[in-house]
């Protein structure tokens, strides 16, 4: 299961899981991993959020 950290929204299964990001954050000296659901990674990150230019 996947959970937003951004609105705790929660997504099984694989269709549900598709189009979430992954991101490995540092905080406080500690590798974490910071999941998006695809709406909040849009508004966080712009559409183009895998690094691609559109």
């Amino acid at each position: 299961m996947l959970r937003c950290d951004e609105c705790g929204r929660e997504g099984t299964g694989e269709v549900e899981a598709h189009g979430w990001k992954a991101f490995v954050v540092v905080a406080d000296h500690e590798p974490e991993v910071a999941v998006f659901c695809p709406v909040c990674c849009d508004r966080e990150f712009g559409e183009a959020s895998d690094g691609e230019e559109e």
